[in-house]
């Protein structure tokens, strides 16, 4: 490969990334990717990116984590994976920077049809969440302006940011109020005693707008992260809809407690939580997974990563069957699914960025040539 060649790749992979290539420049990169004799160069020039060129934010260090790469496993043992050169051509279809908009380049074969097979396209969520105040009125987030709610009834929440909402300690009378993200949403929320909760698409939590007594109690339905502060002298405690109780003194965990889901898993990432439900409580170390359905479950080796990762704006699959990953994504993007033609029963394993339209992670998908989508108004339907 002369130098020149080389300059040429560099220079047509860092425009893409940039947003800045032209539809025959994406198609010349899209065939110089397939060749396959690029491969570490392609790593090389996005590894070397600088902060402000790097794709999705991401710091050079994450590209690993966030190259979108996905293979499917036929149960029990057969395994079913893209070479590289097409993983590379499939990454660039969700690894764009969104500054000038998206440019799919696609193995040989796929055509712009491909895009029409999808028909509208359904975008990524974002941050969107209701607040229902003591007296059940309702608060829509995304209008209001940044700082105090009060003059709203919002008492001492604040709008610090987009995205955010946060509680002063002490201030007024105690009341609930209970944090909403509808499905295709997610919001970070400081409570009172400075703890953060991220909550996930389709979730509530119920929370005093002050901490009183021996206990911090808050209530949540569907999935949130916490980070909470450490308070030996005031456990805190996470109820959930299914009886079980989450119980903290200062740690960072998950916990997904959906009403679709047949159990609710809290996995721990430091610290040390007691999950009980019943007669039964099972103590947790970092690393570990209670799953709580008619009893608590320990998982010793619980998937930290994938358990977190939609905090960290990506989806993370491994050996996930079709149903996980199209819950997933219909939390995420605000669709309904439903199962034609058979089951789908391979399993999934792959990282795509969440901030990309549907449409780029069923094509993304559909390279598996194990499964196939299509989408007819706000239902995508998923085939064998």
């Amino acid at each position: 490969m002369s130098n020149e060649q080389r300059d040429k790749v560099r220079l047509l992979l860092r425009q893409y990334y940039a947003g800045s290539i032209g539809e025959s420049e994406a198609a010349e990169l899209g065939r110089l990717l397939q060749e396959g004799r690029y491969d570490a160069l392609m790593h090389e020039t996005l590894a070397g990116l600088g902060e402000a060129e790097q794709p999705m934010d991401l710091a050079p260090g994450d590209m690993d984590r966030t190259m979108a790469r996905i293979h499917a496993r036929k149960a029990p043992a057969k395994v079913r994976s893209l070479h590289w050169r097409k993983i590379a051509v499939a990454a660039a279809i969700v690894l764009m920077a969104s500054a000038g908009g998206y440019y799919a380049l696609r193995p040989a074969g796929k055509t712009a049809a491909t895009a029409r097979h999808f028909g509208g396209e359904a975008m990524p969520g974002s941050n969107k969440a209701t607040l229902t105040l003591g007296d059940g009125s309702l608060l829509n987030l995304s209008d209001a302006e940044n700082g105090e709610l009060a003059a709203k009834g919002g008492g001492n929440a604040v709008k610090t940011g987009q995205g955010a909402l946060a509680y002063a300690e002490g201030a007024g009378d105690v009341e609930y109020h209970t944090l909403t993200t509808p499905r295709g949403g997610q919001y970070r929320l400081t409570l009172p005693d400075g703890s953060v909760v991220w909550l996930n698409a389709g979730s509530a939590l119920r929370y005093p707008t002050a901490f009183e007594g021996k206990e911090r109690a808050v209530e949540l339905t569907g999935e949130a992260y916490f980070e909470v502060s450490a308070q030996t002298e005031r456990p805190f405690t996470v109820k959930l809809r299914d009886g079980a109780n989450v119980l903290v003194l200062g740690t960072g965990f998950n916990v997904q407690a959906y009403a679709d889901e047949p159990a609710s898993r809290t996995t721990l990432v430091n610290g040390a939580v007691l999950v009980k439900k019943g007669t039964e409580q099972q103590l947790l170390r970092p690393g570990q997974e209670a799953i709580a359905a008619a009893g608590i479950q320990l998982n010793a080796q619980a998937d930290v990563e994938a358990a977190t990762a939609w905090k960290n704006g990506i989806f993370l699959f491994r050996d996930a069957p079709i149903d996980i990953v199209m819950k997933q994504l219909s939390r995420w993007y605000d669709v309904d699914v439903k199962y034609e033609k058979g089951t789908v029963k391979e399993f999934f394993n792959g990282t795509i960025p969440r901030n990309v339209p549907l449409s780029k992670v069923l094509e993304l998908l559909e390279l598996t040539g194990l499964v196939h989508f299509t989408i007819n108004g706000n239902t995508v339907t998923v085939t064998p």
